[in-house]
This record gives C-alpha cells, sequence and structure tokens, in this order.
C-alpha cells in the first residue's frame, strides 16, 4: 500500500489544495494526518473538514470502532481550551482567539474527538505508531517535545514499540534510523539526509531496522524551503519518498491578512510575522 503522509497545514489552504492536487498523480492508498490542522493562517475550519473528507476511517491497534488515523496536536488541544496559554507565541494565541470565536460546533466536535497517540497495521508486519510531537509527548503538551536528531529519537525511541513512529510538530523534514551497529545497552539512532526532492534523492528504502519520521509542514515550513511538504510511504517497496509543492503563497498571505485585520503589524508582516515567514520556510 500507499500511504500518504501529511502534519501541520495550520489553517493554510492553499498549500493543503496544493498538495491535495499534487496526490492525485501519486496512486495512494490512504492518508495519514499527524495533527495541527488549525492554527496560524484564516482557513482553520476549512482545512478541518476537508481533512475529515480525506482521512478515511481504519482499523487501529486497541480501538474496537474505525478510527481516522488522525492525532490531535498542541493547536487543536489549544483550539479547544485544552492547553495553557503560555504554551503559545503571542501570533499563535492571536489566531486561535479568532479561531475559536468563528469555530462551528461539528469543527469543535472533531477536534475534540482526535487521539493522542494511535498504532496502525500499515500492511501485513509493518506497523506505525503516529503521534504529533513525540512518543514520550504525544500532542506537545509540555512545549519539550520536539524530536530534532538522532540522539531525541534514541530517547523517543524508548516509548513506541512499532517498528516505525510517524511525528510532525517541528516543521522540518526528518528521518532518523536505528544504526546497525550498538553498544551494549545504548542503541544508536542516526539522521538519514535524503531531502533532495528529485527523485532518487528524495527516497529513503529501509528494512527490519527501527525509524522515526517527519515528513515536514504543509503549511508553514521552516527549514528554508518554502513550499509544501509531505511523504509517501510505500509498504511494498519499504520506502520513504519526500515530496515538496508549490503554492500560491501571496494568496495565503493576503487571506490571513483580512482575516486578522485588527492585528498588530509585527505578528504578521514584521521579519518572523505570520506572513513574512511564509515566503522564506522559516
Amino acid at each position: 500500500m500507499r500511504y500518504a503522509i501529511l502534519s501541520d497545514v495550520h489553517g493554510n489552504l492553499p498549500a493543503l489544495q496544493a498538495v491535495l492536487d499534487d496526490l492525485a498523480g501519486r496512486a495512494v492508498d490512504a492518508l495519514l494526518y499527524l495533527g495541527d490542522a488549525v492554527g496560524y493562517y484564516a482557513d482553520s475550519c476549512a482545512v478541518a473538514k476537508r481533512l475529515a473528507e480525506c482521512v478515511a476511517p481504519r482499523s487501529c491497534s486497541g480501538l474496537a470502532a474505525p478510527q481516522r488515523p488522525w492525532v490531535a496536536g498542541n493547536h487543536e488541544w489549544g483550539a479547544i481550551g485544552r492547553l495553557a496559554p503560555q504554551l503559545f507565541s503571542p501570533a499563535a494565541l492571536f489566531a486561535l482567539k479568532h479561531i475559536r470565536a468563528d469555530m462551528p460546533a461539528a469543527t469543535r466536535e472533531l477536534l475534540a474527538g482526535l487521539p493522542e497517540r494511535l498504532e496502525i497495521e500499515l500492511d501485513a508486519g509493518l506497523a506505525a505508531t503516529l503521534v504529533h510531537a513525540s512518543p514520550a509527548d504525544p500532542v506537545g503538551a509540555t512545549g519539550a517535545g520536539y524530536v530534532e536528531n538522532g540522539e531525541d529519537a534514541r530517547e523517543a525511541a524508548q516509548f513506541f514499540s512499532t517498528q516505525i513512529c510517524l511525528v510532525g510538530h517541528t516543521h522540518c523534514p526528518l528521518i532518523c534510523r536505528e544504526a546497525a551497529e550498538q553498544r551494549p545497552g545504548r542503541p544508536r539512532w542516526e539522521a538519514a539526509e535524503i531531502f533532495d526532492d528529485r527523485p532518487p534523492g528524495n527516497r529513503l528504502v529501509f528494512g527490519s531496522e527501527r525509524l522515526l519520521f517527519n515528513p515536514g509542514s504543509v503549511g508553514q515550513p521552516r527549514d528554508g524551503d518554502p513550499r509544501a511538504a509531505y511523504a509517501v510511504l510505500d509498504t511494498t517497496a519499504r520506502a520513504f519518498e519526500l515530496w515538496r509543492v508549490a503554492y500560491d503563497i501571496a494568496e495565503t498571505q493576503a487571506r490571513l491578512r483580512a482575516w486578522l485585520s485588527d492585528a498588530p503589524a509585527a505578528l504578521l508582516d514584521a521579519r518572523g510575522g505570520l506572513a513574512e515567514r511564509l515566503s522564506r520556510g522559516i
């Protein structure tokens, strides 16, 4: 099977639509979503609705009924009041205030029902754990749940038992894999570089080793590349592919300014502001 893996759309509907259009040509069987559909940009409720249409329920370990493979992120919890305000930046808080004011009851119910983590059988003998931030802090509720390198992955590996763990939250693509040669009592994990988005540089083939994979962010990349990021996991080829998609950044910026017309300019257009950062992928 081929799974599309998306994360961190953050209300950026033009970026999400560009990714969905790109996926139409990649013959994927299902979509997995790693949280933070909402927050920052103008179309959080529309993004949540679109994802609910695209992420089909499936069987998950330990659950009697099918569940959408979509886990809660810190911004989903922020939007429904489950996280303390001090865990968010001023810009994030300003956006969340507007999202809560505009949120239909159906969207609130959808976000409130998202699980913190899921374990799913991807294919015969291959299972994955899905969390937003890290398996030790699934939603990112502590503000410290970032997996950014091999050492972080080694620590995270204590908190999941499947071969694969899928995370988001950092907005930067990352693959870490357990090394073949280990020191007794201290497994070693290392980052794998696959981030040239032209085949075959965007593709990592794996075997039986454990892996942790972050597909990057659809709606607010922070790795210096402003294009939307997503990934495809092919269980037959046992391969991850990372893809980047250009979208109309100016449209997202214009929609943001219209939506947060009462926001201080520093939150939107100053260096590092919500609109300005999209152009630089930071």
